[in-house]
């Protein structure tokens, strides 16, 4: 859905069902765009995003164990399981502004 609403806004009208399947069939036809059948129907990616995706997959895999843990697994989940996130806010006022420091 966000898709669509991202398509609406760029073309500053509706997008009307037929447009999107032309659109995603003429991309297929130049192998600019992949399809992939989920449990949830079909997800759509381009090329591009599936390299970068294996790129960063990669990255990782290599960095890993690269550097000392800051914390170990219990420790975190200890943490996490007695921190809330709003134990982290600033109280009675909104963190402070890049342009306002």
């Amino acid at each position: 859905m966000e898709a669509i609403r991202f398509a609406m806004d760029e073309k500053g009208t509706t997008v009307l069902e037929p447009e999107i399947k032309a659109q995603l069939h003429q991309l297929k036809a130049q192998d600019s765009v992949l399809s992939a059948d989920y449990q949830d129907g079909t997800h759509w990616t381009t090329r591009e995003a599936l390299e970068t995706e294996q790129r960063i997959l990669d990255r990782l895999a290599a960095g890993k164990g690269a550097v000392s843990a800051f914390a170990t697994p219990q420790q975190a989940d200890n943490y996490l399981a007695t921190t809330s996130m709003d134990d982290q806010r600033p109280k009675g006022r909104c963190a402070p502004h890049r342009d306002h420091q």
